[in-house]
């Protein structure tokens, strides 16, 4: 057993959801459209900084979700994290999203057909 240890990164279940969610907003003001979008390693890194321990990429993104479910205009892409800035960028984000559905979509339609074929019968899923 290791003693003396101390976890490196804040669980979602430590955090203060709202604080965290006001630095993230307080970092994206001043990365206004994808032109100047910000990775989220940097965003995670600031955060440290402010709260003496690091936030991990995966905690971000996992905040970043729900901060967009609850109305949140937070674009994201291969360069980062970004506050969107018109309605055609919006379009754009909500495009890619759509795309990426459609290829889950995909995916889930094939895996769920070798499911079949193995096993003989529908796999038990849960859609909600």
């Amino acid at each position: 057993m290791i003693t003396n240890f101390e976890r490196m990164y804040i669980s979602l279940k430590e955090i203060n959801h709202a604080g965290l969610a006001k630095k993230i907003i307080e970092i994206l003001s001043t990365h206004q459209g994808k032109k100047n979008a910000i990775i989220g390693d940097v965003i995670c890194q600031s955060i440290a900084c402010d709260w003496n321990k690091p936030v991990d990429v995966r905690t971000l993104r996992k905040v970043i979700a729900d901060m967009r479910l609850n109305g949140c205009p937070i674009g994201s892409c291969g360069t980062g994290y970004y506050l969107l800035d018109d309605e055609k960028e919006t379009e754009k984000v909500i495009q890619s999203l759509v795309d990426r559905s459609c290829a889950l979509q995909a995916v889930i339609r094939a895996m769920s057909s070798m499911y079949e074929e193995l096993y003989g019968k529908e796999p038990n899923l849960l859609y909600d």
